[in-house]
């Protein structure tokens, strides 16, 4: 995702403007001392050069950046300049940066969406790190609902629900479903898996009392929350039955977290729990 900061591109630009009106106050043809110029290069014409590369203008306006990386190197090899002459170099340079901003396309988000723009923990420090295969889908996901993309959002969050679902039954060494390896199981079958892991815990011995409540309890919140998804969101936008607006996708966004944390709780992409728990699963 790229980011620009408007407020470091307007201080640049402040600068540059500030710079040709003190030249103006000088007699045109006097001489710019070695200091001054370096003064010039420094604190405007590199802040401009900055500016134009995080924009990406070497794409696009190429003689434009040209012209700053030019004068940059010219003031800082003490290239002798008169007042009128620093002013006309100064000059072009601004009327080429709005000429270049003319083209260029800004996505603003607002302040209600901004908690979610580029966020690399958006579910917090657990899930980032216990599901690092999803990192990118999560941001992106934040990324879609701060830009007002709701259906966007939803469609990355579905892709995080199912990739903890996969680790869901890769945790109960559910390794194949109706002969499909778990990386390439559909959600239908995704949900078979869990009624097959589900089943293996009611098998368990009552002895194991405190331990196999809380496990029939963990997994089949699991699975309600899964066949949540599947119903409710993910074969709608999948299949494109619906669009989602800026609330419903955050909806849909703390649901997914709560599942994402429910499972951090207990388990990471390479920590499973034991096939059979013990007392020291028991929270």
């Amino acid at each position: 995702m790229i980011q620009h900061f408007c407020l470091l591109f307007c201080d640049a630009y402040f600068r540059l403007m500030q710079s040709i009106d003190d030249l103006r106050h000088l007699e045109p043809q006097a001489e710019i001392k070695s200091a001054q110029s370096r003064l010039v290069a420094d604190m405007v014409v590199e802040s401009l050069a900055e500016e134009a590369h995080k924009l990406k203008l070497e794409e696009t306006q190429q003689p434009f950046v040209y012209s700053i990386t030019s004068l940059l190197a010219r003031l800082r090899t003490n290239e002798e300049f008169s007042a009128d002459k620093l002013i006309e170099a100064l000059s072009q340079i601004r009327n080429g940066l709005i000429l270049s901003l003319k083209d260029l396309k800004f996505v603003y988000i607002p302040p209600s969406h901004d908690q979610y723009f580029e966020q690399d923990q958006l579910f917090g420090e657990k899930v980032n790190s216990n599901f690092s295969s999803v990192r990118d889908e999560i941001r992106d996901a934040g990324n879609c609902l701060a830009a007002d993309l709701g259906t966007a959002a939803v469609f990355h969050l579905m892709r995080v629900a199912e990739k903890g679902m996969k680790v869901v039954l890769k945790d109960r060494q559910i390794i194949v479903v109706q002969n499909k390896p778990t990386d390439l199981l559909d959600w239908k079958t995704i949900g078979d898996g869990m009624d097959q892991a589900i089943e293996a815990i009611n098998n368990w011995p009552n002895s194991l009392g405190l331990v196999k409540t809380q496990a029939l309890e963990f997994y089949g919140g699991v699975k309600s929350e899964f066949l949540g998804f599947k119903d409710a969101w993910r074969n709608h936008v999948m299949h494109d039955r619906k669009k989602y607006s800026f609330d419903e996708a955050k909806g849909i966004l703390s649901h997914v977290e709560r599942l994402m944390k429910l499972l951090a709780e207990r388990m990471a992409e390479h920590s499973y729990t034991p096939l059979v728990w013990t007392e020291k699963e028991i929270k």
